[in-house]
């Protein structure tokens, strides 16, 4: 896992892009082989708007970005954006069709069939 972590300008998104292109040219060989090989995900963890982070957006976003085949059985696709509810006056987490622990499950599900460079030890 890579985290590139620093203030607007600094080059985070042209270092990102370079390691990107660097890891994918690297795994060439290996992807014309195993089709389901992703050398690389590209995830950004978003910060929560309230206090508190949310796993199961994270795990939404995580589906998302490595365009899980059955993610519209897990997650509804209009409830990604958050919901301004009219009582509270204020925007208000969507609803997931899954739990954090499916998600969850899901997402450990793709990481171990893509194999994206992750060791698995349980």
């Amino acid at each position: 896992m890579i985290f590139i972590v620093g203030p607007t300008g600094v080059g985070k998104t042209t270092l990102w892009e370079y390691i990107d292109q660097r890891l994918t040219q690297l795994a060439q060989t290996r992807m014309l082989q195993d089709p389901d090989h992703m050398p690389v995900i590209n995830l950004y963890a978003m910060a929560p708007s309230s206090r508190q982070f949310r796993w199961p957006d994270f795990y939404t976003r995580a589906l998302m970005a490595v365009s899980e085949p059955l993610i519209d059985y897990k997650v509804d696709s209009q409830a990604i954006i958050p919901i301004y509810n009219e009582k509270m006056r204020r925007h208000v987490p969507p609803q997931l069709v899954g739990d954090a622990a499916m998600l969850q499950r899901s997402w450990e599900q793709v990481l171990e069939i893509s194999q994206a460079g992750c060791d698995f030890r349980r």
